[in-house]
């Protein structure tokens, strides 16, 4: 009789065990990839270096910015260039200055697309950045404008100034960034906010920043008739060795 059961509930163990095909060991083969056949495929460049930075498609025509090393003296300068919707280059331009330039955000307003970006002025790489702001026409790829602002840094040092993000906000063009212009102190930095008219023309600057800290922003968006920055957030701690960061998140919400 204990026999008889010993076994009827061996036959009970396997019949639940073969009946959850979830129980039994997985496959560590990879699944055939799914190949996506392009309708289109186009380059650009020269004989230098090429990074594209952000493709744009405003429901008609597509965009991309970036910067190259293959125009003027070997620089990193900003490029853009506009495609139909079959891949057709409608029109390219690079903007060639003596500066390093690097782009970042872009914003699309009307007939025409603002690109802000970092010029490096000195030598050094790692110093000396000012903000750059290009306004561009979208149907013919001309430069309307530039501007730029850069300023001092800690005892007289060149500033790292860096135009991260634009947006635009009832006829004002607004760039926010990184800076340590007229910062507390060494290695700190602020949230920099800056506000020019349709014409190009600095309107006024704006500072957001604590004592032995160091803010970054990195994204802007307009909405409701105020101004919302997310970014970093490093608080710096000093000893006679080393200064270490603690690092957050923030956003934060303005009013222009």
């Amino acid at each position: 009789m204990i026999k008889s059961r010993a076994l009827l509930l061996m036959i009970l163990m396997l019949t639940m065990l073969t009946s959850h095909p979830h129980n039994a060991p997985s496959s560590t083969t990879d699944p055939e990839p799914l190949r996506i056949e392009e309708r289109w495929l186009v380059t650009w460049g020269g004989d230098g270096y090429e990074s594209p930075r952000r493709i744009i498609y405003d429901g008609s025509h597509l965009y991309v910015y970036g910067r190259t090393l293959s125009h003027g003296d070997g620089e990193s300068n900003i490029f853009l260039a506009k495609y139909d919707m079959e891949g057709g280059l409608q029109w390219d331009a690079v903007w060639e200055t003596p500066t390093l330039d690097v782009p970042w955000g872009y914003a699309l307003e009307g007939p025409h697309i603002y690109i802000t970006g970092t010029a490096n002025r000195g030598e050094d790489p790692h110093v000396d950045h000012d903000v750059i702001l290009l306004k561009i026409d979208r149907e013919s790829g001309e430069l309307v404008w530039n501007a730029s602002w850069g300023g001092t840094g800690w005892e007289g040092e060149p500033g790292s100034d860096h135009g991260r993000d634009v947006e635009v906000l009832d006829g004002a063009i607004y760039v926010a960034g990184t800076t340590t212009s007229d910062a507390g102190g060494p290695d700190e930095g602020d949230i920099l906010l800056l506000k020019f008219g349709a014409e190009g023309r600095l309107i006024w600057r704006r500072q957001y920043g604590g004592d032995a800290t160091h803010e970054y922003g990195y994204h802007l968006e307009a909405g409701d008739g105020m101004l919302y920055v997310s970014g970093r957030f490093l608080h710096l701690t000093r000893t006679d060795e080393e200064t270490v960061g603690e690092e957050r998140m923030l956003i934060c919400k303005l009013d222009p």
